[in-house]
């Protein structure tokens, strides 16, 4: 909602793409179209580079209703593009009551979001604040400051635990790794000694 019902923030440039990063574009899309209504040259360019491939049945791979039936499809969208007139088409401004709207007119992702967070507010924990700026702010606001969201469920109660015992196990086994060699010969022996004493 926000990205194909809102205003942008700020104002961006936008650049044309150029005609030659769209035209191979649409040519390959015709190639893909006419291959798949008329494969019947390719596969036979395939089965000569290949021996072993032998195309059985008929050699008019596509049935004759399905050829006329793409036909009538490509002569309907050009009777429509002919009638609708894209090219035509004008960008005007867009009206809203009698105003141009503007970015502090959209919705935001929260306000689309509140149907989900109020269903669920046991489990996201939603939260508001509301500050007021100004000399009179208590009648007479001169800024409203809303701030809003939910508390972090899964990163307060799985997540930091999760990630502080983890460095805690590894900050303390840092230890037995300390870089000397006769203290890894040692580890060696002990779990091949280890090691025999369970196989025997």
């Amino acid at each position: 909602g926000v990205i194909f019902l809102g205003e942008p923030r700020a104002q961006v440039r936008h650049d044309r793409i150029a005609r030659t990063m769209t035209w191979p574009i649409l040519v390959l899309a015709g190639l893909n179209l006419m291959l798949g209504i008329f494969p019947t040259p390719i596969a036979q360019i395939i089965s000569s580079l290949h021996r072993g491939l032998v195309l059985k049945g008929s050699t008019q791979l596509v049935p004759m209703h399905a050829v006329i039936i793409a036909l009538l499809l490509l002569i309907t969208f050009f009777v429509v593009l002919f009638f609708s007139r894209p090219w035509r088409v004008q960008e005007v401004p867009r009206w809203s009551c009698g105003r141009v709207p503007d970015a502090s007119m959209q919705f935001t992702s929260t306000s689309f979001t509140k149907a989900v967070r109020t269903t669920l507010a046991v489990i996201y924990r939603p939260h508001r604040h509301l500050t007021r700026v100004g000399a009179y702010a208590q009648d007479f606001p001169e800024k409203l400051i809303y701030e809003g969201g939910t508390s972090p469920i899964w990163e307060r109660y799985i997540y930091r635990p999760g990630y502080r015992c983890a460095w805690w196990l590894s900050k303390h086994t840092t230890r037995i790794q300390a870089g000397s060699v006769r203290l890894y010969l040692i580890y060696l022996l002990g779990t091949v000694g280890i090691m025999l004493l369970l196989l025997r």
